[in-house]
């Protein structure tokens, strides 16, 4: 599936598109329960004012109301004034958007493994994952006359899959506090779907040690972040980068 950048999801409204997605069949109708949409992206009942129930049923009221799919048109017969948990939802996905935006691909079996997860807030897990992977650089494939892949456009050294950006900077543009967006990435990293370089620090113009941003590549492209770093030493001026050491108490 893909999501579009400039659409603003949460991180639930994403694992609620991803599973629209998902389920359709081959007329593009997606036939469903509230409950088959809160377990299917990952989360467990709870009816409680304000919960976990509320809460899907809000956004997905909201996804099909402002039409906020990514780039599939929704169309829909129910009306959505109260919706029990078993109650059958009958969405019709129509015609592609074609808006020139650009979209992030996500592949379903990185949505089965974010949904599958055993963390608990899989929102803010695809919701990291998405970012980070909406930065990465993607070289076109080479195919010859029967359609096999032989070979990429363009080199690692030239345009490298992976991205440098600090801890603070992602939290502010997703919205996650600092420490979430720790904790997915490192949760991130354990299942395979990214992979982060720890550069370090490099030394100002006074000598003085300071913080570099981490580097961030798909799991199986980690070769490729050695070719960010060297683009960093560029941007800092400097020949390598220095491990910092975290303070004794």
């Amino acid at each position: 599936m893909f999501i579009g950048e400039n659409k603003n999801h949460t991180g639930r409204q994403l694992l609620i598109y991803g599973y629209i997605f998902m389920h359709r069949n081959m007329r593009d109708e997606v036939n469903f329960s509230l409950e088959e949409l809160i377990q299917g992206c990952g989360s467990s009942l709870n009816r409680h004012t304000g919960k976990t129930n509320e809460l899907y049923y809000q956004d997905l009221k909201y996804i099909i109301e402002q039409n906020k799919s990514g780039h599939f048109n929704i169309i829909t017969k129910n009306v959505f004034k109260q919706i029990n948990l078993t109650d059958r939802i009958i969405l019709y996905l129509g015609d592609i958007i074609i808006d020139g935006e650009k979209h992030t691909q996500l592949l379903f079996e990185e949505y089965d493994i974010i949904t599958t997860s055993n963390y608990k807030r899989k929102d803010n897990l695809l919701l990291t994952y998405l970012y980070l992977k909406s930065h990465f650089f993607e070289r076109k494939l080479i195919k010859d006359e029967h359609n096999n892949i032989i070979g990429e456009e363009g080199t690692p050294k030239d345009n490298p899959v992976g991205y440098a950006i600090d801890y603070k900077n992602i939290s502010i543009d997703i919205g996650l506090s600092i420490n979430t967006v720790i904790s997915a990435i490192n949760y991130l990293c354990s299942l395979k779907l990214l992979y982060v370089y720890k550069t370090g620090g490099y030394k100002n113009d006074k000598g003085k040690i300071q913080n570099a941003p981490n580097i961030y590549t798909p799991w199986d492209r980690q070769n490729e972040a050695i070719y960010v770093l060297d683009k960093l030493k560029e941007k800092y001026g400097v020949d390598r980068f220095y491990e910092i050491k975290k303070k004794e108490n």
